[in-house]
């Protein structure tokens, strides 16, 4: 209970909180004053809501509706055809009546009796001009009607002018070859009659070459005369038309009497009064210009009113902008006043984090924790004489008292590793100077000539010297056995191709197998000397147990998430399946070692310093169908984080 009260009154965890609930108290109450404020702006707002956003409404839609009305104004001015005509009309109306309905909700909100009233006026006179210009519209286009039958009439009615014409023409050609021809027979005799008959057939062809063309000019005038805009031009063109068509009727009278002038006399007649009669072409165009500059002037008069109701519809706008902005200076105001009691308490709640930053998180933890970390970090280098200087009731120095249990731990783990270290060194050399001094004997033995053995003697013999040296091997694989994961200080840069190239020189030196290798062409940091060892059991096993003099063993590395992935495949006879988690063990061999020298220990080893790298080394070999076997591990990659690394160790 004691251990309890203790934790509450002195943990960092129980003063963390009592801070916290502090700067919480602060901040809730920075939120009450906040939620009061902005009640206030709130009930701000909703007056602007209620004052002005009405308004705005209304003349924005007032002005889209006095826009849509001008371009059907524009539309009725443009139409082409009178059947085009009541379709806009309707709109046109309909649109007048959405009008009034803006203007009657102007004056339902009663913000101005006046200004409504003026509206309704100035909306009255946009009516009634929309029904003048639809009016004047509908009679322009009954003239423009009008005008085109004429021309159409003028188009049937020149090529049967042009016939008699040609008729008269050839008559008149007719009879001056008869007075040629009889000036012609008579010769000499030829009397000054008949020149005058060539006289005056030459003069009638002339006249008629003359008639034709005036005609032509009168047909191309009365053409263009539709398209004339100006009074003063249609009056100076009305003019030319009447001297023009008096000259070609002066000229018929100049023909001889014959069915064919009297014809063209009656066609004369007819164009003379399709184009300049009281209802010919003529008239039909000035009345078509005047309607059409009275329609221009409707079209003018409408902008007043329209001109009047945007006007009074930005005056409300301008009004509701006026108070949208004094609702603005009370809202800043408000808002103001919040951020003034949002400094205020923010200020406080920093004030608070600050000191409970100085006194509980500086001195209470991050200090003592940067000593803790340090102390950790030199324990975990080997520096296990390292003070670790923090101390008190919290969880902090119970950690520090943990920390000096495990230096002590770390201390005798230590010294028994040494000593361990120790005792394998002193056990293989103690163990190995018998059996050196075995050997040697022995081969003193055999090199003396006064000692003759047997056929089983000698056999014998060499036996005994293959046992010797699979001892010398057995105890060198163990003390590397026991060696399996103190190489934390051997992470380097290698070259994985020249790491193979090496070993290959070295467990095959006269070349009788083909070692290649594969993959990640770069440098890697790794730790090098279990890579080494790795490589060289698998490759050396791959030689050793191949059933042929020569072989094929190939290493194919590749780089994934951080680590190294490294496979070593051979050609040699495989490793059948039932054996193929035994191959892992202590002492195992799959041949027996009279046949191929090994202590059973390479794999173990391997597997073993793998274990200890994270990693896992995989088997594949299915001698069954196919030769050959696949080894497969991964150690890590420490490019990135070697730096860091070392910087801790």
């Amino acid at each position: 209970m004691q251990d309890k009260t203790s934790l509450v009154s002195t943990g960092i965890v129980p003063r963390l909180r009592i801070t916290f609930i502090v700067v919480a108290g602060i901040l809730i109450a920075q939120l009450f004053i906040g939620i009061t404020l902005s009640r206030a702006l709130n009930r701000s707002i909703d007056d602007l809501t209620r004052s002005a956003l009405n308004i705005f409404l209304i003349t924005e839609e007032s002005e889209r509706e006095l826009k849509n009305l001008v371009l059907l104004l524009q539309g009725i001015n443009t139409v082409k055809t009178e059947q085009d005509l009541p379709a806009l009309k309707t709109q046109l109306d309909q649109k007048l009546s959405d009008l009034g309905t803006i203007v009657a909700k102007i004056a339902d909100a009663g913000i101005d009796a006046e200004m409504s009233t003026n509206m309704s006026t100035a909306l009255q006179t946009i009516d009634k001009g929309a029904s003048n210009v639809a009016l004047a519209k509908r009679a322009s286009l009954t003239h423009t009607v009008k005008i085109q039958n004429f021309s159409q009439q003028l188009e049937t009615i020149a090529p049967k002018i042009r016939l008699i014409l040609d008729s008269l023409s050839f008559e008149a050609t007719k009879d001056t070859e008869n007075a040629i021809k009889t000036v012609a027979e008579q010769n000499a005799r030829s009397s000054p009659l008949s020149y005058e008959n060539i006289n005056k057939s030459h003069a009638l062809s002339n006249t008629l070459t003359t008639i034709a063309l005036q005609l032509e000019a009168i047909i191309v005038k009365a053409n263009s005369f539709k398209n004339l805009s100006s009074l003063d031009a249609l009056n100076q063109k009305e003019q030319e038309l009447r001297f023009d068509l008096r000259g070609v009727i002066v000229l018929t009278s100049l023909l001889k009497q014959n069915p064919q002038r009297l014809e063209l006399v009656h066609a004369l007649s007819s164009l003379r009064d399709l184009i300049i009669a009281k209802d010919g072409l003529v008239p039909e165009v000035f009345a078509k210009t005047e309607q059409l500059q009275t329609l221009n002037q409707l079209l003018v008069a409408q902008n007043e009113p329209m001109t009047l109701i945007s006007s009074l519809s930005q005056l409300l706008n301008q009004r509701a902008t006026n108070r949208v902005q004094k609702s603005r200076n009370e809202l800043n105001i408000a808002t103001r006043n919040l951020i003034i009691v949002a400094a205020l308490t923010t200020l406080t709640a920093l004030l608070a984090i600050g000191s409970a930053n100085i006194l509980v998180v500086e001195h209470q933890i991050n200090r003592r924790m940067g000593q803790l970390t340090t102390a950790v970090l030199s324990i975990a280098a080997g520096d296990t004489t390292y003070d670790v200087n923090v101390s008190g009731p919290d969880e902090l120095g119970k950690i520090a008292r943990a920390l000096e249990i495990f230096k002590t731990n770390a201390e005798e783990l230590n010294r028994s590793n040494v000593e361990l270290e120790k005792f394998a060194y002193a056990a293989a050399h103690d163990l190995r100077s018998p059996l050196r001094a075995i050997q040697d004997l022995l081969q003193w033995t055999l090199e003396d000539e006064e000692n003759v053995f047997s056929e089983d003697g000698q056999a014998n013999m060499a036996l005994l010297q293959a046992r010797i040296k699979r001892l010398n091997l057995l105890l060198s694989d163990l003390l590397e056995y026991s060696r399996v994961g103190q190489e934390y200080q051997d992470l380097s840069e290698l070259s994985l191709d020249k790491v193979v190239r090496e070993i290959s020189d070295l467990v095959d030196p006269e070349k009788h197998f083909a070692i290649t290798y594969s993959g990640h062409p770069e440098p890697v940091t790794t730790y090098a000397t279990p890579l080494r060892q790795i490589l060289l059991n698998l490759i050396s096993n791959g030689v050793k147990h191949h059933d042929q003099t020569k072989g094929q063993i190939t290493v194919h590395t590749h780089l994934e998430n951080d680590r190294i992935h490294i496979t070593v495949s051979d050609d040699g006879p495989g490793i059948p399946t039932a054996y193929q988690d035994r191959v892992f063990g202590l002492f195992e061999t799959l041949k027996p070692r009279d046949e191929v020298e090994g202590s059973g220990l390479g794999l173990a080893i391997i597997r073993k310093s793998l274990e200890h790298h994270k990693g896992k080394i995989r088997l594949k070999s299915e001698p069954e169908t196919t030769r050959g076997s696949s080894f497969s591990f991964d150690l890590p990659e420490m490019s990135a984080q070697s730096t860091e690394l070392q910087n801790a160790a």
